[in-house]
């Protein structure tokens, strides 16, 4: 078997192929390809992260995903790595600049489904911890009822306020 080549990151994949590099590639040197200048090779390396195992993604430092997100131009560079991030156990020490971004994110129309419902699930997560962001949430959430949210919200939104899990 050949070692693998940052070069295979550099053309349109099929979800095989990503699969075969999420197995090769170690998670660090994927992540390290996420912030490339390429973003054939940004998004490559960002798919494949999200095909990574469950004991791989618990292994990478919460907060150098969150900065990533935090510092990416790309909605759809967020929305995998929000992904990422939801398959980790969100610690009771979280990220402010992640909650201020998630609640920003998670009622304002402009943004996809994806990234909103993600960052819905994350916010009330981290909010649990916290009294007061648990009520500043719960607000948030009952004013967003009345926006004009895509139908993957509004189930979200409808699961949350029948009382079920995240």
């Amino acid at each position: 078997m050949n070692k693998p080549t940052i070069s295979q990151f550099t053309t349109r994949l099929n979800i095989g192929a990503i699969r075969n590099l999420a197995k090769q590639f170690p998670t660090q040197e994927l992540l390290s390809l996420i912030t490339d200048s390429n973003k054939i090779v940004v998004r490559n390396a960002a798919w494949a992260l999200t095909h990574k195992t469950d004991k791989e993604v618990q292994s990478i430092p919460q907060q150098e995903l969150v900065n990533i997100i935090l510092a990416s131009d790309y909605e759809w560079v967020q929305r995998m790595l929000l992904s990422v991030l939801e398959r980790q156990f969100i610690e009771k020490e979280f990220s402010p600049d992640l909650l201020n971004f998630c609640l920003f994110r998670m009622v304002n129309p402009d943004y996809p489904c994806g990234i909103q419902s993600l960052c819905l699930k994350l916010a009330y997560r981290m909010s649990r911890y916290y009294p007061e962001l648990a009520h500043e949430f719960d607000q948030i959430v009952q004013m967003a009822q009345y926006n004009d949210f895509k139908p993957g919200m509004v189930h979200l939104l409808k699961k949350l306020n029948a009382g079920k899990a995240l």
